[in-house]
């Protein structure tokens, strides 16, 4: 859930990087977001130390100079982290780059679709699932693959509140309503 001060920090910095003064694509800031993203995610101790009441401001916010000197982030992302980081919210960091991402989608024709098969799928499978996506919905796709055995094979595809289920357990689903249901 994307609570709205995720949305407040969300839209702030993507005025800031659409604005036609800033030096960095949408795409760029949302990379180096998500870069930050992936290595809380990846370390429970960093993020339990960003997180902490008991380690002072300054230490985090140093903390968060070294990521993004480390990672070479944008100076802009650099210092979007560092108001997060300064304002304490650090914990509504994920919120706030999902947001910002369908943001930015929303600002540039883009429509989110979230891709889930079986297994990993090959370049030209997505391309294909994509071309399909654009073509029932008439926009521009901006996908976002993700792999669940539990569907057993196939694919579902969400864009916005519409599900194409292609996957062998909705086919197996499907089967067993109508199994259940009185001819």
């Amino acid at each position: 859930m994307v609570t709205a001060l995720a949305t407040h920090y969300a839209r702030a910095l993507a005025d800031a990087v659409t604005d036609t003064r800033s030096d960095v694509t949408p795409e760029q800031a949302a990379a180096d977001l998500r870069v930050v993203a992936e290595v809380l995610e990846e370390s429970p101790d960093l993020q339990r130390c960003l997180l902490s009441p008991a380690v002072g401001r300054d230490r985090k916010e140093a903390i968060s100079d070294i990521l993004a000197k480390y990672f070479n982030l944008h100076r802009l992302v650099s210092n979007f982290l560092h108001v997060v980081v300064h304002h304490r919210r650090v914990a509504d960091l994920r919120g706030v780059i999902l947001e910002f991402e369908r943001i930015i989608d929303e600002r540039t024709g883009f429509e989110r679709a979230d891709i889930v098969s079986a297994v990993a799928l090959t370049g030209a499978q997505e391309q294909e699932i994509i071309a399909a996506l654009e073509k029932a919905s008439g926009k521009r796709i901006r996908p976002h693959f993700k792999t669940d055995p539990s569907i057993l094979g196939g694919v579902i595809a969400s864009l916005h509140s519409i599900e194409f289920d292609g996957s062998l357990l909705g086919g197996l689903n499907a089967v067993r309503r109508q199994l259940r249901t009185p001819s």
